[in-house]
């Protein structure tokens, strides 16, 4: 991953798998932290219609085993799930705690949209409208500005997206923070800045627009996620006196979208470093005032020029993602604090077994396909394995050797890949013990796997990159 930022984390490059993309990486990056410290991890999976909501782990020592839904692990009591995916309770708790919270009401199913329409207009505008039960903003509609305008947004979220559980609440100008807290210390923290570009001088805006989703790809978490100009930024672009065509400054920052709106393009910054003691408190008091929950995810809406702090949302589960990979600012190592929290005896200085990975293609593919509802993660490589690689020049190779190559590297514990590079070339990138490497090389040398091949060259190199657990053919050639 040419791409990957060198403020994030060294130890995910290029070892977070495809199929770990997007909304797994959090479980991965956390899995991945457990098993590399030699903890035993076992997947679950209670079928249910999406995938990974379905799926969960445990980790255990030998000793004492802990269970873990994303990045939530057991210290919460699991009814806290329940009590934060419904906002208007979550909101209950918060204000008997003194939490500051905006001004707002929750309306159930069978509140009619009168009373919600004269309540809006009893608290006074600007207004945000919003489900009670949903996440990612979802249904969010911000900064309402009139009776006319809330009663179509209204009318939209209950009748069309068919959520009739609402909340109206006082729109709160401010920046939105997420805080992650862990028993009673805030580990990590976020600015979620509505999408921008930064101009260089040179370029148009839809070219800096380009250059962004690229820089976005490059992040497991966001890969693949697509933001394209549409009527809505070039609307937002003309309220701006600007449009797709426009070449910012040096150093000039342009808005692509309303701050509180497409919730999922907004950009990371880290902030961990970077908030006072008083906004650190308040989230602090947010995850507490929750009964049973020690770990959350606090949004926030922070507004440091009228020195206005208020409490959105408190998430049980909260995704990590961004914390791992921002767009701005330093990653902050989650796992690494929640795992010293869970096992602090498996504490470390430098990441242990930092270059090796594994596939969570095949847990993914057999949990969908419901071949299994238990995985458990291979045993990590020996602790005296060494890393090399192999280039093997000669004639006659084939997929019949390759796969004897396979075959033998399992029956001796190594680890890694064989690449085809041509009909007379191929590389092996492999971890074992000394003696197995050895011995490995030696029969394919010897032609002990194929008699009928002819090794000529064999190049011997140390190498420094990732190693996957298991072994794999990569054959572009097609013997």
């Amino acid at each position: 991953m040419s791409d990957y930022k060198d403020a994030w984390l060294p130890k995910y490059r290029d070892m977070v798998p495809k199929a770990a993309h997007g909304f797994a990486t959090c479980m991965y990056s956390m899995s991945l932290e457990a098993w590399r410290r030699g903890l035993d991890v076992t997947f679950k999976f209670k079928n249910k219609r999406r995938l990974f909501y379905g799926i969960s782990y445990t980790v255990s020592n030998g000793v004492k085993t802990h269970h873990f839904d994303g990045s939530m692990g057991d210290i919460s009591d699991p009814a806290t799930i329940k009590i934060c995916r419904n906002k208007g309770l979550t909101n209950e708790f918060l204000r008997k705690a003194d939490v500051p919270t905006p001004l707002g009401r929750a309306f159930d199913e069978e509140s009619d949209n009168a009373e919600i329409i004269e309540y809006a207009l009893e608290i006074g505008f600007p207004l945000v409208i919003k489900p009670i039960d949903s996440g990612g903003g979802y249904g969010v509609v911000t900064n309402i500005q009139s009776k006319e305008e809330f009663e179509k947004h209204l009318i939209n979220l209950r009748n069309k997206l068919g959520k009739k559980a609402v909340i109206a609440e006082r729109f709160i100008k401010g920046e939105d923070y997420r805080i992650l807290v862990l028993d009673g210390e805030v580990i990590g923290a976020y600015h979620r800045r509505a999408l921008s570009v930064l101009g260089n001088g040179k370029d148009t805006i839809e070219v800096l627009l380009k250059k962004k989703v690229k820089e976005r790809n490059a992040s497991p978490f966001l890969k693949g996620k697509k933001i394209k100009v549409d009527q809505d930024m070039v609307n937002f672009l003309k309220e701006q006196n600007k449009d797709v065509n426009y070449i910012p400054k040096e150093g000039e920052r342009v808005y692509l979208r309303r701050n509180g709106e497409y919730f999922g393009q907004r950009d990371s910054v880290n902030m961990t470093d970077k908030l006072n003691s008083e906004i650190k408190q308040i989230a602090i008091d947010a995850v507490n005032a929750i009964p049973g929950l020690k770990y959350g995810g606090v949004d926030m809406l922070i507004n440091y020029e009228d020195n206005e702090f208020v409490v959105n949302e408190v998430n049980s589960k909260p995704q990590i993602g961004n914390h791992l990979f921002p767009m701005e600012g330093e990653a902050v190592d989650v796992p690494r604090i929640i795992f010293d929290y869970y096992f602090p005896e498996t504490k470390y200085n430098e990441t242990p077994y930092a270059s090796y990975y594994y596939d969570f293609k095949p847990i993914r593919e057999n949990f969908k396909s419901a071949t299994a509802s238990e995985i458990k993660l291979p045993r990590l490589p020996d602790k005296n394995a060494i890393i090399k690689e192999y280039i093997f020049i000669g004639e006659n190779f084939n997929k019949k050797l390759f796969n004897k190559i396979k075959r033998e590297s399992r029956g001796l514990s190594i680890s890694g890949k064989l690449e085809v590079l041509s009909d007379n070339k191929f590389n092996l990138q492999i971890s074992g013990t000394r003696e197995n490497v050895e011995k490995l090389v030696t029969k394919i040398k010897e032609k002990k796997l194929r008699k009928d091949t002819n090794i000529e060259q064999i190049e011997e190199k140390i190498f420094n990159g990732p190693i996957k657990a298991g072994f794999e053919i990569i054959n572009n050639q097609q013997n």
